[in-house]
């Protein structure tokens, strides 16, 4: 924009619209607070997708490709009934869990048809989580995330990625070839 290519400048820019939207959601608590809902109302907030800004060479980028930027998202649940719990979850989780934990939450039990688990459990401290991996897709693209490794598969090209998160976190060095080739 504006001949700008300073890539920080970009992400000064979508720094202020997460601060902007952080005192957003904190006019929406108070406001449920003031009219006294706040004991008996379940508040979720998440993204349908992170933002690219300069990672893997993409810029602003939504669907194009899979990696963590783009699918790591902001969850937050707000469930007066769980009282004792007030921090973050460490363990990765799906956005397909969110419909199940707040069936959950009021107490409905999730139809068998439906995907996702409940994170309620995660929520109250216990540990184990509901899912050892996560499963993404876009388009012709597939992943499936596990706490350590990434497997990314392109569709079209039938092309295939594996990333260790531990210590690749950014997803730059593609393990496929060398470990298909310890395989062997």
């Amino acid at each position: 924009v504006d001949n700008i290519t300073d890539v920080e400048y970009y992400r000064s820019l979508y720094q202020g619209e997460i601060a902007q939207t952080d005192a957003g959601i904190g006019h929406i608590f108070d406001a449920i607070k003031k009219l006294g809902l706040d004991k008996n109302t379940i508040v979720i907030f998440f993204s349908d997708h992170g933002e690219a800004i300069g990672e893997h060479g993409q810029y602003f980028m939504h669907a194009s490709s899979l990696y963590d930027e783009l699918l790591k998202v902001p969850l937050i649940i707000n469930a007066p009934a769980l009282k004792r719990w007030g921090g973050r979850i460490g363990k990765q989780v799906s956005l397909l869990d969110v419909a199940p934990t707040v069936l959950d939450l009021i107490g409905i039990k999730k139809p068998k048809q439906m995907q996702g688990n409940s994170l309620k459990l995660l929520m109250q401290g216990d540990e184990s989580s509901p899912s050892d991996f996560v499963w993404s897709e876009w388009l012709d693209k597939r992943s499936v995330r596990s706490e350590k490794w990434k497997l990314i598969h392109e569709g079209l090209s039938d092309t295939y990625a594996l990333y260790d998160l531990k210590s690749d976190p950014r997803e730059m060095n593609d393990l496929l070839d060398s470990f298909t080739q310890h395989m062997r």
